[in-house]
């Protein structure tokens, strides 16, 4: 397995050529005391190590493929300021470990819907987290402070802290991505206002929100997915139009699926809302809802549990994991696509499934973070099992 995972560990392709370049006190000859003056001597594919033992008070623009990062493990550096990322096709940024006292923003640049840029941003610490249209984001393990949020157009957000998530419209031109929203701790909600792509929202903990979709793209033969959710809305008085999943979409919404959710209040909020209008309807698979009312507009079609309360049912840890092992454990779908990654019945909420949030949070430091993992359902003897996975490492 050690070399499984030591195989996964890496975000991009590094220039064969690339330098080192460092950022500290020591005096020594080729380093640098600020973080702006190493941006500038670097050529595209450099890396910028940046030691932790100081505070770096600038605001950062990145107009070129690097990768900033920590030059301790386990140790983040720390930037009174900002960082602006201007993308441009092809161009690859990497943040790793970094504090910043404001935001962390890309701005689209030269990128197209053709060919987009790049970024990612792994193990930060940040205000906010910003990307544009035309740029493909890689946003994991990080987390937000003060209250903010994330906000992107393409890629994937994994294994974050977040107070929001927000997935902006682009171009009204659909493209055919999906966007993957998986494994975070969100204190309040997500928010999809995109019609442009597709959708996998799976194995998040909303302590304290919902789930709202605006906009959706349909396509007979591409499902947007959520899924293995855990959502808890507060205490609310007249929220009848704020259900903790809501689907105001007014286009077909035949592919729509929602699986094998925990979904609960300890108010007025229905469970999963859904305004009259547009044609088909949401489809709800092996979900528990545990709300003063069902929702309305949507079809209940195998397997949903369907709890009438206005107090709540079952009771949850730090990472939506039900503890309450009727409700939850082995009672999503049973079928193969949606299996636990121990090859058992799929449980319902943040535990379950192949993304399960274990896979994001609660591990040693030092230890590989795997996402994306997929493997075959069956094993069978004298066969050769392909396993694949995307991954990557604090450090």
């Amino acid at each position: 397995m050690k070399k499984i995972l030591i195989a996964l560990l890496s975000f991009s392709a590094i220039n064969a050529n690339a330098a080192d370049i460092y950022v500290n006190n020591s005096g020594q000859v080729g380093t640098y005391t600020t973080i702006s003056a190493a941006i500038t001597a670097a050529v595209a594919g450099d890396r910028i190590f940046v030691s932790p033992y100081g505070v770096y008070t600038e605001n950062l623009t990145i107009a070129k493929s690097l990768t900033l990062t920590s030059a301790v493990a386990n140790t983040r550096f720390s930037v009174v300021g900002s960082v602006t990322v201007t993308s441009a096709p092809n161009q690859d940024v990497v943040i790793i470990g970094g504090e910043f006292s404001s935001g962390i923003y890309g701005n689209t640049g030269s990128a197209t819907l053709a060919v987009k840029g790049n970024l990612t941003i792994s193990d930060c610490y940040s205000v906010s987290f910003t990307s544009d249209n035309y740029i493909k984001t890689k946003l994991l393990y990080s987390r937000t402070s003060g209250g903010g949020g994330a906000s992107i157009h393409h890629g994937i957000i994994a294994g974050c802290d977040l107070e929001s998530i927000n997935v902006d419209d682009g171009p009204n031109t659909s493209t055919g991505d999906t966007l993957f929203i998986i494994g975070n701790i969100i204190n309040s909600g997500i928010s999809w206002l995109n019609n442009d792509n597709f959708f996998l929202i799976a194995n998040n903990y909303l302590k304290s929100g919902r789930i709202y979709i605006s906009n959706t793209v349909y396509n007979a033969s591409v499902n947007n997915i959520i899924s293995n959710n855990t959502v808890i809305y507060p205490y609310c008085i007249n929220c009848s139009t704020e259900g903790l999943i809501s689907i105001n979409t007014l286009s077909n919404k035949n592919n729509i699926h929602l699986l094998n959710n925990i979904l609960q209040t300890n108010g007025q909020a229905p469970g999963i809302y859904v305004p009259a209008g547009g044609t088909g309807s949401v489809q709800g698979f092996y979900n528990y809802v545990a709300a003063s009312t069902t929702g309305n507009n949507w079809s209940l079609i195998i397997g949903n549990t369907i709890i009438t309360a206005a107090s709540p049912v079952l009771t949850f840890d730090n990472f939506g994991k039900c503890t309450d092992i009727v409700g939850a454990v082995n009672a999503g779908s049973p079928a193969l696509q949606y299996y636990d990654i121990d090859l058992t019945r799929n449980n319902r909420g943040t535990f379950g499934g192949p993304y399960s949030i274990d896979n994001y949070w609660n591990t040693a430091n030092g230890r590989a973070r795997i996402y994306d993992l997929k493997m075959p359902f069956e094993i069978w003897n004298g066969s050769t099992p392909s396993i694949k996975a995307e991954g990557t490492h604090i450090k």
